[in-house]
């Protein structure tokens, strides 16, 4: 709880100065700024962007979204927790998961996993043709479509056991969401 007040008072810090002064200080004076929140969250890159401010980190990642911009956080995993009266700037953040108990197992195998194999069926067109030694030939002619009538197959890296037919299971598998019977 200790890291997450000093976060929120590195981030207080930044949106006062930036309220008071954000058109007469330079690029570097920010730069400082923001390093100094990235120094609490263990920061690996920062990507100032005008409608936002990424923060990737070792064990979470932080966005600043400006008043005037709308984030639409969704399924991306990141929540609100600090919005400045100031300047009305939005904070999200984003926690990752680190090995251990939060790292998927394969049902199968039981090893750690961080991504599935996905097979999908697809139709491809080819032109065949026999020559002289009547022997097959075969031209790719055109894109590969998918075969809907057919699921996918998401397989385990590590034992290449099929352990899914659908992509949501899939995904919630990965997540470490809880899949329900039938699911």
């Amino acid at each position: 709880m200790q890291a997450m007040d000093s976060l929120i008072e590195k981030i207080k810090s930044f949106e006062w100065c930036w309220h008071i002064e954000h058109d007469i200080r330079r690029y570097d004076y920010w730069d400082e700024k923001l390093q100094e929140i990235g120094k609490v969250i263990k920061i690996k890159k920062i990507t100032r962007l005008i409608t936002h401010f990424l923060f990737i980190g070792e064990t979470i990642d932080l966005i600043r979204i400006p008043a005037f911009f709308e984030f639409d956080n969704e399924g991306t995993g990141f929540e609100m927790f600090y919005k400045d009266s100031h300047t009305g700037a939005k904070w999200y953040m984003k926690k990752k998961k680190l090995g251990g108990d939060n790292m998927p197992r394969c049902p199968k195998c039981g090893k750690e996993i961080d991504h599935l194999k996905d097979f999908s069926p697809v139709w491809q067109e080819y032109k065949m043709t026999i020559d002289e030694n009547s022997d097959a030939h075969y031209e790719f002619v055109d894109d590969s479509l998918p075969i809907d009538s057919m699921n996918d197959e998401y397989q385990c890296p590590e034992c290449e056991e099929v352990l899914f037919t659908y992509a949501d299971d899939a995904i919630k598998f990965l997540r470490g969401e809880t899949l329900t019977k039938g699911e």
